[in-house]
């Protein structure tokens, strides 16, 4: 009857652990928008948790939220890149929030990229 209570307990242990430590990639991911690798990673994590508990489920966790915070970097970049559809295209229309559409004085531009980005502007007068 004692084995029967210990392997409720290992049981019940690695669902708790397994469902916390889960939750830690699957909120990264909802929130950056991941929900493939966020669902996977809960998953991982569960499954690593009944297979060799702590010891599979916490590098699980590291590696799935490494990668989706990878991932959301990578998109973010793509999104604020310097492409000439996104800041500025052809017919003047931008999506970039710090484009300037220009005047007969200043050709249009974009605040943020190239020689005007304020974080090269910073890291320049820092570097001096």
């Amino acid at each position: 009857m004692e084995q029967l209570f210990y392997w409720y307990g290992v049981f019940i242990g690695s669902v708790i652990m397994g469902l916390l430590i889960g939750l830690i990639p699957l909120i990264v991911g909802l929130r950056m928008k991941k929900t493939e690798l966020a669902i996977t990673g809960f998953v991982c994590c569960l499954a690593g948790s009944f297979i060799l508990g702590l010891y599979l489920s916490i590098p699980c966790c590291i590696g799935f939220t490494a990668a989706i915070l990878i991932l959301a970097k990578k998109r973010e970049k793509e999104r604020f890149g310097t492409s000439e559809l996104y800041c500025g295209g052809t017919n003047g229309e931008s999506n970039c929030p710090w484009y300037q559409s220009g005047s007969s004085e200043h050709p249009p531009r974009c605040l943020w990229h190239g020689e005007n980005d304020p974080f090269s502007q910073h890291r320049n007068s820092v570097q001096k």
